[in-house]
């Protein structure tokens, strides 16, 4: 998830200048510590990129330092399983976050704030022949009784949320906004996930680990999950292999 070339779009609707996103580019160094640096923008001439945030990926975690902040906010932690419950906060007014073990609470408009998630369901889906862990949350506690009816939260692993990658705890959006993560050119995964697409295939495999994913396939020179392979590199069990 956290590697330069990654870029997530945000459209509403069907009109190309309505779309906002992320981008990773370069590195950073902060406290000792390797980050890649993040950049927000808007797909109109006049809006120019501007840094969002400093990632970094550590133990299936995913953490950001957001702009003119020195602390870590969790991000996303995949290392979570089905009923575990998670605290989630707001880093001022730049992203939603999770609250790691005994971490306070956050002020909202002067006011302490927190509210939760509950890992209902791990199962994997398919993109482009390529296999995600995904994550499908429900939020408790204040935004509940606001939101019952709206889709629910979703993550996907190595790719991050279905409302965008700094709005965590966030539920899909409506099916006239959708996000995709991109590799240069390539589309890796597209929200929402019940688009009727071509490319998208759900696999009913519960309680999955990291080892479920790879009996599906390997990882490619990019890091890249896939299932059928063409010609190239890949990495399987570790170890390196030519496929001509």
């Amino acid at each position: 998830m956290v590697q330069d070339g990654v870029t997530w779009e945000t459209q509403v609707g069907g009109i190309m200048e309505n779309v906002y996103g992320y981008f990773i580019n370069g590195d950073t160094l902060i406290n000792g510590e390797n980050w890649k640096k993040a950049y927000s923008y808007i797909c109109l001439s006049f809006f120019e990129n501007s840094y969002y945030c400093a990632i970094r990926e550590i133990d299936k975690k995913v953490y950001a330092i957001a702009k003119d902040c020195s602390k870590p906010r969790l991000l996303y932690d995949f290392g979570l399983k089905e009923g575990d419950l998670i605290a989630c906060g707001v880093e001022g007014t730049n992203f939603c976050c999770l609250l790691d073990p005994g971490e306070d609470f956050d002020m909202l408009l002067g006011f302490p704030f927190v509210t939760y998630l509950k890992v209902e369901k791990i199962d994997i889906v398919k993109y482009n022949e390529q296999a995600f862990r995904r994550f499908s949350l429900t939020l408790l506690d204040s935004y509940r009784e606001k939101l019952l009816m709206a889709e629910p939260v979703v993550w996907i692993e190595g790719i991050g949320s279905g409302a965008g990658p700094f709005s965590v705890w966030m539920p899909m959006p409506t099916s006239d906004i959708f996000t995709r993560c991109k590799m240069g050119n390539n589309t890796l995964f597209r929200f929402p996930i019940n688009l009727n697409d071509d490319n998208q295939e759900t696999v009913m495999v519960r309680n999955t680990t990291q080892e479920t994913i790879k009996s599906m396939g390997g990882y490619n020179i990019n890091g890249l999950r896939f299932t059928n392979q063409s010609h190239g590199v890949y990495i399987e069990n570790g170890k390196k292999r030519l496929v001509k």
